[in-house]
């Protein structure tokens, strides 16, 4: 088991972190769990919300292209690998 605090690797029956001195009681570790789930799942949620202010910036830039525009996009978010194909 790692401790939620430090990250270092404990007994699992411990109930305090040698190193730290971090509590690491089964609900201390989940409530851990679960505190970094959900700052995962924020970060995912802004990064979306940023994809979805660089779409609308880029439709009202070129108008009439939402191919175009998805397809710049992807290759923003590909590292410039892409195929554009008629230009």
């Amino acid at each position: 088991m790692y401790c939620p605090k430090c990250g270092k690797e404990i007994d699992d029956n411990d109930n305090f972190c040698p190193f730290c001195g971090g509590d690491v009681s089964k609900k201390e570790v989940e409530t851990a769990k679960i505190e970094k789930k959900n700052t995962s799942e924020g970060n995912a949620l802004k990064l979306v919300a940023k994809i979805f202010m660089l779409i609308q910036g880029m439709d009202q830039t070129i108008v009439g292209q939402k191919h175009l525009v998805d397809s710049l996009l992807i290759a923003l978010l590909a590292n410039g690998h892409i195929l554009l194909e008629g230009v």
